[in-house]
């Protein structure tokens, strides 16, 4: 039986923080490092959901599920938008990213939903063209239709 353990979370913005590493054992939870916003890995892949036409709250499984479909073709930039640093962490490029102005409010829609701002910014869309919109071809196949 293990007496120790390492634990990792990722989050959006749990109590500001969006990593935390931590020495796991009997005595307790020793906590290495925290990183916090506006380095978030949640924002990154909800921008990049948002911009590729899937918007709505709890959308990233699609996304999740497309991209065994695909062939990367914008890694290079994706790398730029979510860097690894030397100390084995990530840093988000701020710039490309509408959270980082602190005005990010998310709000209940009439039917309960969850709806979010958008979470990328003028940067991105200079990057990477014009967003898809929701319901537009999907590698010439409507997104949600038959395959």
């Amino acid at each position: 039986m293990c007496s120790s353990a390492a634990a990792l979370t990722y989050d959006g913005s749990g109590d500001f923080v969006t990593t935390l590493l931590a020495r796991c054992d009997a005595s307790g939870i020793d906590v290495v490092h925290r990183h916090f916003l506006p380095h978030s890995l949640g924002t990154f892949y909800t921008a990049v959901c948002q911009f590729i036409g899937f918007d709505r709250f709890g959308e990233e499984y699609k996304v999740m599920g497309l991209a065994a479909h695909r062939e990367p073709r914008s890694a290079r930039d994706m790398e730029r938008l979510a860097r690894t640093e030397a100390d084995g962490l990530f840093s988000l490029d701020t710039a490309s990213f509408a959270t980082m102005t602190g005005t990010r409010m998310e709000t209940v829609d009439a039917q309960g939903e969850i709806v979010l701002p958008r979470m990328y910014s003028d940067a991105f869309i200079e990057r990477f063209g014009a967003p898809r919109v929701r319901g537009a071809e999907l590698n010439g196949r409507r997104a949600g239709g038959p395959t």
